[in-house]
């Protein structure tokens, strides 16, 4: 059965998916990341436009938010705030479950990509590119960082995919080009790990997917939300999403 609340685990803190569920033959038990922490306010975010706002293939103007399902789950992300971390200005992304933070991270955009700069405010060093700009098929890169103290290595590879919508409403279903990025050959704590996603212009990351010790997760956009924009369609909207 699925527990009623979230069970905070660090086995592997910096791979960049935010739950991974233990599959049993009856049911899915997410596995957060991070402890249970919740960081101070912020500072208002300034009012002129950073290359945060101007990243289109994953725009992280405050506010924008990202509603996902995973198996029975709804999972929504955040951006919350623009402030410095490590010297360096990022977005920072709550990750919420039933309304409560389980997680947060903090990307920061540079002109080569998108970087991990912290996880659950523990610096990732050197930051990790998870996303090469400008996108290109076929680009390739090594990263090697270390997370509180755990070594983190592995490739990346980009390459061209799909994304389907299918319409519970009548609209008509929809198929999405999308910049996939997959991470190879990764290894943590001795086990082998390997996570893909998949973005689409000016509503990012729509599928993401992690794979160890045999079991996967994968977890699909259901809705996206502009800043400013007020929720009204629900998680299970289908082709409401992409509008």
């Amino acid at each position: 059965m699925l527990h009623s609340g979230l069970r905070a685990r660090t086995r592997f803190p910096w791979v960049p998916v935010d739950f991974r569920p233990l599959m049993t033959a009856c049911a899915i038990v997410l596995v957060v990341t991070t402890a249970w922490t919740r960081a101070a306010d912020t500072n208002a975010p300034a009012a002129e436009s950073t290359t945060l706002d101007r990243c289109e293939l994953y725009p992280l103007a405050v506010g924008t938010q990202w509603i996902f399902q995973s198996g029975p789950l709804i999972v929504r992300e955040k951006v919350t705030a623009h402030e410095e971390m490590q010297g360096e200005l990022c977005a920072r992304i709550d990750t919420l479950y039933e309304d409560r933070v389980v997680s947060f991270e903090h990307l920061a955009v540079r002109s080569d990509g998108v970087y991990r700069v912290a996880v659950s405010g523990k610096p990732v060093e050197p930051p990790l590119k998870f996303l090469s700009l400008p996108p290109q098929a076929g680009a390739k890169w090594s990263v090697a960082s270390k997370v509180a103290d755990k070594m983190i290595r592995g490739d990346f590879v980009a390459s061209e995919g799909q994304f389907h919508v299918r319409s519970s409403n009548g609209d008509r279903d929809q198929t999405f080009k999308t910049h996939r990025v997959t991470g190879e050959n990764f290894q943590a704590a001795g086990e082998s790990v390997s996570m893909s996603y998949d973005f689409v212009p000016q509503f990012g990351k729509v599928r993401q997917t992690a794979r160890t010790a045999g079991l996967e997760t994968t977890m699909e956009l259901k809705d996206f939300h502009e800043p400013g924009q007020t929720p009204t369609r629900t998680a299970r909207g289908g082709s409401n999403l992409l509008r």
